[in-house]
């Protein structure tokens, strides 16, 4: 009986750290690669499994503000295994939804991969961008950490929290490959 208790006490003491400690954590790491061009926005994007378990399915967003009641074109340069949407959030606020329900992320791997994947906002005219509106464009030329990317799992719900209380709109339109 005491062998039996050392060893259910040894493997609780072993095993139990390991599972309290289990974190699910996805960081966005972006960067602007238009940063000299006024007519488009040329995200690219990192997500990256920086917690202790793997991650089946996921979606992020990226936050653009149109001027003058433009609505945005969104082109799709590099985003596998993903589908692209837009979100309209209130007049001239909208985000660009990435829903990538069949990636499994390990820790420390990378989606797509350590390159990242990238998409053109513009307006069918192609009139000037004023992205310093635009809360999710960081300004930087390197891939960097970019808190207002929020990254969502499958298991957890895209909140109101994240479009700043006002109410989401899924529209259509034409992501061009």
């Amino acid at each position: 009986m005491n062998r039996f208790f050392v060893i259910a006490l040894f493997s609780l003491i072993t095993l139990l750290p390991a599972t309290i400690l289990a974190e699910v954590s996805l960081t966005a790491f972006s960067k602007e690669e238009a940063l000299h061009e006024r007519n488009v926005s040329k995200p690219r994007i990192v997500i990256q499994n920086t917690g202790t378990q793997p991650v089946h399915g996921f979606s992020f967003l990226y936050y653009i503000k149109t001027e003058n009641g433009s609505r945005p074109v969104v082109d799709n340069y590099y985003v596998p295994d993903a589908h692209i949407s837009l979100e309209k959030y209130g007049h001239g606020s909208y985000a660009v939804r990435y829903d990538v329900p069949g990636v499994t992320l390990y820790p420390g791997e990378s989606y797509p991969d350590e390159n990242g994947c990238v998409v053109g906002i513009h307006y069918p005219g192609w009139e000037p961008l004023i992205k310093k509106n635009d809360k999710s464009c960081n300004f930087s030329d390197m891939l960097v950490y970019n808190s207002q990317i929020p990254v969502f799992t499958s298991k957890q719900k895209h909140s109101r929290s994240h479009s700043h209380g006002k109410q989401k709109a899924s529209i259509e339109i034409e992501i061009r490959d």
